[in-house]
């Protein structure tokens, strides 16, 4: 939806380097950690669980205006 592999500069838009913890999913229609991740439908692979950095107000917007619900998963955003 974001086209990364065409636009460059989505790639540096919306991916970084500097992350903690990952959770690998190769299920995520029937997976209990997919649902507890927000992650249920997506694509099977490697997933950060809390990274830096934030996403452009643009691309957010592009990821609501496909039907998807940005969850943020940045520092700032844990409780």
């Amino acid at each position: 939806m974001l086209k990364i592999k065409e636009h460059m500069e989505n790639l540096l838009d919306c991916t970084t380097d500097k992350y903690t913890g990952v959770v690998a999913l190769t299920n995520t229609k029937n997976s209990w950690v997919a649902k507890w991740q927000h992650l249920e439908g997506y694509f099977p692979g490697l997933y950060a669980l809390v990274l830096e950095g934030e996403l452009p107000e643009s691309k957010i917007m592009a990821l609501e205006k496909s039907g998807r619900t940005y969850l943020p998963r940045n520092k700032s955003f844990i409780i």
